[in-house]
């Protein structure tokens, strides 16, 4: 058995050609999308889909560009190739507060602040206090180490409360660890 031919190629005797053809050959054609078949044949439709659709993406982007047109884009932005301006339209009007500031002058024991209108409160314990102030209900209490529901929220000198989403100021109630202990207050109304 000769393995190389006089012109310098691979010689195969005809058992190891038939193997090398039975590997190579094409028995089975594409098959349908979604039809039987073989892997080879599976593979043939899916190189085929490609083919198309690739052959396809360029008449595609040509459109999506004569669609853009050049409009220039709003706010900062790059128009990108293909892009549309898009202009959000809303009747709603961003909301307008109105502020108003106050102090609550401290007490040892519970205290409600002023009768004032409010969506949102913030109450800040003065820098200077020498105590812990307490931000609580009608019925607030210190904190003093028992397990209570009374107990208001404490803060040391400089601390605050969040935004609170309170109708009016006069739902909170102020008690102090000494009667200097001042807050002051922000209402949005």
């Amino acid at each position: 058995m000769a393995l190389v031919n006089v012109f310098g190629a691979i010689a195969l005797d005809a058992s190891v050609q038939s193997v090398v053809t039975e590997i190579g050959a094409i028995a089975d054609a594409s098959v349908a999308a979604g039809a039987t078949g073989s892997v080879n044949a599976k593979l043939r439709r899916l190189t085929t889909d490609l083919s198309t659709l690739l052959s396809q993406t360029d008449g595609i982007e040509a459109s999506l560009t004569s669609i853009d047109g050049g409009t220039p884009a709003a706010l900062g932005q790059t128009t990108m190739s293909a892009s549309q301006p898009v202009t959000l339209a809303s009747d709603q009007a961003p909301p307008a507060f109105t502020l108003v500031v106050g102090e609550r002058a401290g007490a040892a024991s519970a205290t409600q602040f002023a009768s004032q209108a409010a969506k949102w409160v913030r109450v800040k314990a003065e820098y200077d206090n020498l105590g812990r102030v307490y931000i609580g209900v009608s019925s607030v209490t210190k904190a003093d180490g028992t397990t209570d529901t009374t107990s208001g929220w404490q803060l040391v000198a400089g601390d605050e409360t969040p935004w609170l989403p309170l109708s009016n100021l006069n739902q909170l109630y102020l008690i102090c660890d000494n009667v200097g202990d001042d807050v002051t207050y922000m209402c949005l109304t």
